[in-house]
């Protein structure tokens, strides 16, 4: 059968600061991890996924990081 086209769509929906999402039009996509003074302790960023194929079938999915001061020191990390 033949492959059906998807779109992917990647947004910020909660935690702070909001970060550019590189690639957010594409299934998987790339943010940097916020430095150390962008962060007040360990910060949970949540990130949502919508995917539509191409007879309109619509899937939405979320998911957390937990930013801790640690991982916030390594800053300009990329998550992929």
């Amino acid at each position: 059968s033949p492959m059906v086209p998807i779109s992917a769509r990647w947004e910020q929906t909660g935690g702070e600061p909001d970060l550019d999402i590189i690639g957010s039009e594409t299934p998987i996509s790339t943010f940097a991890i916020p430095g150390c003074d962008d962060i007040d302790g360990d910060t949970t960023l949540t990130f949502q996924l919508t995917v539509i194929d191409g007879q309109g079938i619509t899937d939405v999915a979320s998911i957390d990081f937990v930013v801790t001061d640690a991982v916030a020191a390594d800053e300009g990390r990329r998550i992929d």
